[in-house]
């Protein structure tokens, strides 16, 4: 798990992919496929553009037969990591 990290990042699909991408290519004949972000609160108000508080769970297929996922927290400061 990270802690102490910025509501902002937690709340950005497009860094964390961008973060989980810049590690995975650091690791020798691992790369990604494909990945899948839901952000929880969409689809609960009738906007659905509605500003999304409660964070991003992300699942993320790897070539090596593998996965990643995981979880943020904004409010908190946390992101889990599986």
């Amino acid at each position: 798990d990270f802690q102490k990290l910025s509501p902002s990042y937690l709340n950005s699909e497009q860094l964390l992919i961008e973060s989980l991408k810049y590690f995975v290519d650091a690791i020798p004949f691992i790369s990604l496929l494909s990945y899948h972000c839901h952000h929880p609160r969409h689809g609960i108000d009738d906007d659905i553009h509605a500003l999304n508080t409660d964070g991003i769970v992300c699942v993320v297929v790897l070539n090596d037969k593998s996965h990643v996922s995981f979880q943020t927290w904004p409010q908190e400061g946390i992101l889990t990591l599986d």
